[in-house]
């Protein structure tokens, strides 16, 4: 089968983290009903970012990232069109977690799908790798907890207010 995503796993860094993590799950469970899955991602101008399209290179479930417009004749060459534009106007968008909002609008029942396995995985070059190693030992040596969190998103909704940020970041 093959399938074109219209503008599927969102504008910021973060959201494409998630979003590509749920491409990963629709993937897999597509890949159940047919023996190959073509997958070709379009975003608009817009979208289209260099450390996103490096994100979505090393990803080999991704067949293309093509900017728009997709043409009518290149419609006619795939068996299935996901469009996910507007994403922000769901109802569902305000409610729900990222991953699950993803899932939902890839028709997987987020419930299916263990919390284990809606974690990101991204691949990291071997520099960045010893770097956050040797940090992250460093911050087990001393026995505090480590929790990873970034307070901006792409979208106002999903952004901390500034007035908590301050007592986040320590």
């Amino acid at each position: 089968i093959k399938i074109a995503i219209i503008n599927g796993i969102g504008t910021g860094i973060g959201d494409s983290v998630i979003g590509l993590r749920a491409l990963q799950l629709f993937h897999i469970e597509i890949s159940k009903y047919f023996k190959e899955v073509t997958l070709d991602l379009y975003q608009t101008p817009y979208n289209v970012n260099i450390n996103r399209k490096k994100l979505y290179h090393q990803e080999k479930i991704i067949n293309s990232n093509i900017t728009l417009p997709l043409t009518l004749e290149k419609i006619y060459e795939y068996d299935c069109i996901s469009d996910f534009s507007s994403m922000i106007m769901r109802d569902n968008f305000p409610t729900q977690n990222m991953i699950d909002f993803f899932l939902e609008n890839m028709s997987i029942d987020p419930t299916a799908i263990e919390d284990k396995d809606k974690r990101n995985f991204i691949k990291l070059n071997e520099k960045i790798i010893t770097t956050q190693q040797l940090k992250f030992a460093a911050l087990e040596h001393d026995k505090r907890p480590i929790l990873l969190l970034h307070p901006r998103a792409s979208v106002t909704l999903r952004t901390m207010p500034d007035m908590h940020i301050k007592n986040v970041i320590e």
